[in-house]
Order: C-alpha cells, then structure tokens, then sequence
C-alpha cells in the first residue's frame, strides 16, 4: 500500500530529524505552529513581547503561516500586513490567496489602503496591466495609475518559432543599443514562463555577442535531467568517460547502488582501465551476481546505442535512448518541476533538430562540442548582461527595457492549468507580473510553432493577449495562418489584428518589428556583402584565435561559424561580434 509506505518512510524520516536535533523547512513553521498551540503561556509571551506585527509580501503566506500569525497578534490586535493579491503567484507551493482577500473578515474593523499610485512604469504599460487583471474574479478592485509619461505604445511581435522569435529579440537589443549610446546590456531583460524557453534565447544571444545571465537558475545545459541525458550521449560519444558513465549508470534508477559503483571504479582503477572496459572483468571481482549482471546489462544497453547512433541523427539517438530506458517515466506525476523538465527535455530534441539542419553532415561529437560550449560559456563579469529569468524569479525587479516571451496557450499560461479557473487567475497574475516589471518600453512575443514534448506543435496566442485586443490592436498586422517551414518566411496582411485561435494572428506594431521582418526574409548567400571568408584566421576578444569555416546570410544577417582553438565551433554574427580578422 503507498499510503503505508509513504507514512513508514515520513515517519523514519521524521525520527531521523529528531535524532539529530534538526529541523528541515516545513518543521520550522510546524514546530513553531505546534509550540504556540499547545503552550498558551508561550504564546502569550511572545504575543505581549512583540507588541506590533509587520508582515510584508502577505500575499504569499500560507496556512500554517497566517496561524503563527494570528497567534503571535492574539494579545494586542496590533496586526500590519502589506501585499498585493494582483501578485500572488506562489499557489503551487502553498501560498493561500484567501488570507489577504479575506483579512478584513477575519479582522473585522480592519483599515485597508489601498497604494495605487505607480512610480515605475508608463501609463501605456499601466493601461495593458490593468486591462489584463481585471479579467481575474477574485481579487480587491483596484487599478494602477502614474503621473510617468505616456510612453511608448506596448510591441508585439510573432516569429515562426522559437528561434526566430529570440533572433527578433536579439536584434531589438541590438538595434536599441546602437541608436541610444547611453543603454547598458543591464537595462534588458527577458521573462518567461517555463525555464526551458531560455534554450533559444541563449543560443541567439552568443550568437549576436549578447552578454546574458540566468537569473534565480542555472543555464539550459547545465541543469540535471539535460545534463543526465548528455551523459549518455558522452558515453556514447566516447566509452571512456567515466563521468557521463556515472551520471548515465544512475538514470533513471537500476537497482545499482552507490556502494557497487564505488567498488567498480575502485576496481576499474586498480586494473587501469576505464570503467566501461572493468565490467568484462567482473569476474575477478567479489561483487554480488546480482550487481554484476545489471552492470553486464548496463554495458549491453551503451553498446546498442552506439550501434544506433551509426544510423541516426543525434535528435533521434535522443529519442531512441529516451524511449529504451523509459528515461521520462521519472516526471510523470503531475507538478510544476515535472512539467518544466519535461518541456526541457523537449527542448534538448528541438536544440539537437536544430542544430543538424544548420550544420549539414555534423556528427554527435560535433553536437556535443556545441553544447559543451554553451555550458561553458561565462558571462562577461561586470554586471553589464542582459537577464534572463522566469517569471516567478523576476519578481520584485524591474527593467527599462522588457520582453515577455512564450506568450502562447500552453505557456503563458501553462498547459497543465488549463481547465482551472483558479489556476488560471494565478498564471494572470502571473502575465501581470511580468508586465509591471518593465520601466519604459514592454516588447510581448510569441512563435508561430514550438518544438514541444517531443514534437514541433503549432501555437495559438495565449488568452491573456486576446483579453488584451483592445490595447493591442493599433497599427498591427496579421501573420499568415499557417506555420512555414523556412525558418524566417514571413507574409504581411492588412492592418488589423484579429484574436482567432483558430489561426495564428501577430501584431508588428512599431517599426523596429517591421524593420525585422524586411531584414529576417531569406536571402541567397553573399560573400561580396561581408569581410569575412572561409578559412580566413580571426580572433575573437572572448574566443581567442580560430579559422572561419562557414559563412551564412548576407547584409546585416551574415552569421560567421568559427572553429576555435580549444573551444570549438560557434555561430557568431559578423555584425555584432566582437572580433576580428588576423
């Protein structure tokens, strides 16, 4: 019975803590909540020492939290609370919305301020917050205002995927910091729903020399469920790394614990051979059969996919491998983390599809050299870099200059929501968040179609955008309804957006996206447009020196492939990167 197992396992678990004169995260709210409810007199006087209660971001509390509080207010009534339910996002960990819309039930008598003046953003970017949020039923009315300027209408734009819609933001960044020298990389920022949607814009970023950094999270290639699948590409890749086999040979779970790993490579040092080459030897060795068998098994499985990746591309050696060790088993119970690292891991196919039609005839040594790079890549370390961040990570900050990404259904907001009207009022909150952190200029985009749990899905605006026609609507213009293959084929239709879900609708309002989509069509390569050539020796301020072995685009599009030394193979734009002809 699980609910047997589960309750013997808390209980060890709990017993341990104790033992060891501990407490973990929840015990620190539990165990204070226990200690006041079953000892009046202590409550009491913690009640009668701290004679006036503050609690800040109130919106975020939960119900063990609201009880400590309560508590801790019993004796004077002197309760303080600050917050904003137009911003409780934290529903997923235990955030009850309910305590600060009901506090003035509980408090009978309570005085409620309502602090709607804005100093941060422009009234165009007040105007969509408040129309987006009003469409949420539990929440205190209330509606933004500010003596800031108009400012610039809010831009929208829509590529015909994910990658095109990061290039779009790359080139903003770019052109923006070309026509006003005084902007910093610091004053940009990109939010989004889902970390997973960060692959692009990282890659689109290196690519026109863009400073970034990963805000509240580790960069794409570095975080565990795509480092555990590159592991076994590694091992495929090359048998003796002993690393990748470690971090392969333990996902998913086998039955081969830590104790037979650390004799194995004990043992595989002391014969001097990797440990994929021991387990031939096993039979010198005291281990169990049991143990020897699966790790037996475990080699047999590496062998097959290296005979398989003879045959297939490295996004479908991924699938192969993920479908074999049943590798995506693991998120199948319904949760926030579950849903992104599946879309992650949707994203590492996408980024491996990706990169063989970019690179024609590459191998997965040469694939894997890439990500390698992107994992290694540091950023540039005076603070000058563009953020990119989760929504729920950007909380609090605030930007010049913002673009809100993945504004798709499915995204923003999330796929599994969908259905729950309380859950759907929270990822509004969550759009309304996002929007409020821009200071003078908010940028929404989107993608036509996006490479999602193993297969390219065509996408339809988020509800929160068609909530939004009414701000929305000047000056914009229709895409054209279906998803084309060219990466950056684009039709224009007349002036007029409309909210169809049944076809896909965008909206290049400002001339910074017009100018896009004339400098993103297609174009014949043209060596007599740039200075740059195959083979040609360059150095790079960041890369160091290496040999230019592919030049692509033309125009303002050229983007150069560049082999460096000890680094390997990167995509740079000729424009914009820093780097130069030796």
């Amino acid at each position: 019975n699980i609910v047997e197992d589960i309750y013997k396992i808390y209980s060890s678990y709990q017993a341990r803590l104790e033992r060891s004169n501990s407490l973990d995260f929840d015990d620190l709210l539990y165990k204070t909540f226990e200690l006041f409810n079953n000892f009046p007199d202590v409550t009491y006087y913690f009640s009668n020492k701290f004679k006036y209660i503050h609690v800040d971001e109130f919106q975020d509390t939960n119900k063990v939290q609201f009880s400590i509080i309560q508590m801790l207010a019993s004796v004077h009534g002197n309760l303080f609370v600050v917050g904003d339910d137009d911003q409780s996002i934290y529903g997923w960990r235990g955030a009850k919305i309910e305590n600060i819309l009901k506090f003035d039930d509980i408090y009978k008598g309570a005085k409620v301020y309502k602090l709607e003046r804005n100093y941060r953003s422009t009234k165009k970017i007040l105007q969509l917050a408040n129309c987006i949020i009003s469409n949420n039923k539990s929440r205190r009315q209330k509606e933004l205002w500010t003596e800031n300027d108009d400012g610039c209408r809010v831009e929208t734009f829509i590529g015909n995927d994910e990658n095109n819609e990061a290039s779009f933001v790359a080139i903003q960044i770019k052109n923006l910091m070309g026509r006003n020298p005084d902007l910093n990389y610091s004053d940009f920022a990109v939010f989004m729903r889902l970390n997973a949607l960060s692959r692009a814009f990282e890659q689109e970023f290196t690519k026109y020399g863009i400073p970034y950094t990963i805000f509240g999270g580790c960069r794409f290639f570095e975080r565990k469920e795509i480092k555990d699948v590159l592991a076994y590409l590694k091992l495929v890749n090359n048998v003796c790394d002993d690393e990748s086999f470690m971090r392969a040979v333990a996902c998913p779970k086998r039955g081969i614990g830590e104790k037979t790993l650390r004799e194995l490579s004990e043992f595989s040092m002391s014969k001097g051979l990797p440990v994929f080459d021991a387990i031939d030897f096993l039979h010198e060795t005291t281990m169990s059969s049991g143990a020897k068998t699966k790790l037996v098994n475990f080699k047999n499985l590496i062998n097959g996919f290296i005979q398989e990746s003879y045959q297939k591309s490295v996004a479908e050696l991924i699938e192969h491998i993920l479908k074999v060790t049943e590798f995506m088993v693991q998120f199948e119970e319904k949760s926030e983390e579950n849903t992104s690292r599946k879309y992650n891991i949707s994203e590492l196919l996408n980024s491996a599809d990706q990169f063989s039609k970019d690179n024609p005839g590459t191998n997965l040594a040469d694939y894997l050299n890439s990500v390698t790079l992107s994992s290694d890549t540091d950023n540039i370390n005076d603070g000058n870099v563009v953020t990119i961040a989760t929504i729920h990570a950007a909380k609090g900050l605030e930007y010049p200059y913002v673009f809100v990404s993945g504004c798709d259904e499915k995204i923003l907001p999330v796929q599994r929501t969908l259905g729950d009207d309380d859950e759907i009022e929270e990822e509004r909150r969550l759009m309304y968040v996002a929007v409020t952190r821009a200071k003078e200029r908010l940028y929404l985009t989107r993608a036509n179609s996006r490479y999602m749990y193993g297969n390219r899905e065509y996408m339809t605006q988020s509800r929160f955008l068609k909530e939004a026609q009414s701000i929305l609507n000047p000056l914009a213009i229709r895409e054209k309804s279906q998803y084309s293959n060219e990466k950056n084929s684009y039709r224009r239709f007349d002036n007029d957006l409309n909210f169809d879900d049944n076809r896909s609708s965008g909206a290049y309002s400002s001339n910074y996206a017009k100018s896009f989509l004339r400098d993103s069509k297609p174009k014949v390569v043209s060596t007599n447009t740039t200075k740059y050539k195959s083979g040609q020796k360059v150095k790079h301020t960041k890369f160091g020196e290496g040999v230019i072995i592919q030049v692509k685009g033309s125009e303002d599009n050229v983007i150069v492939d560049v082999a460096f030394k000890g680094v390997g193979i990167k995509s740079l734009s000729a424009k914009y990167a820093p780097m130069e002809i030796i």
